[in-house]
């Protein structure tokens, strides 16, 4: 589930597929996606919090930058460079920074962080995030 503040953003959303609940608030769309739950995830982007049931999850704040918008793009392919230049105000030449912080997402995230459920990368391309 989604928490989100617009009406229409939160009627995208739910066409793609999202449980999603209103709130109020101001912000682009992706500082709208305040928190979301999948599997047995909780994430509270508002306050920087993290549970995985009953346990904390200690994420960064990149981390969770990087969570929230792979959560807006869910069920798409993003690349690197798009990941680069939404979450790190990066354009540059070659980095290992995404793939360095989705590798720390899954270790934090994922039964397995080998075989990922919800950060996947497709081979060339980027990451999709399927929670």
């Amino acid at each position: 589930m989604l928490i989100a503040d617009d009406p229409g953003l939160a009627v995208a959303l739910a066409r793609a597929g999202f449980a999603v609940e209103i709130t109020t608030g101001e912000g682009g769309d992706v500082d709208r996606i305040l928190a979301c739950q999948f599997g047995d995830i909780c994430v509270d982007f508002r306050k920087g919090v993290a549970r995985r049931g009953e346990s904390p999850v200690n994420l960064t704040f990149k981390e969770l930058q990087l969570l929230r918008y792979l959560v807006l793009r869910r069920g798409s392919i993003v690349s690197r460079s798009e990941l680069l230049a939404a979450v790190w105000c990066y354009r540059g030449g070659q980095t290992r920074t995404v793939d360095v912080h989705v590798a720390s997402l899954r270790q934090k995230l994922e039964q397995d962080a080998h075989r990922p459920r919800y950060v996947r990368t497709v081979r060339g391309k980027g990451y999709v995030f399927d929670g």
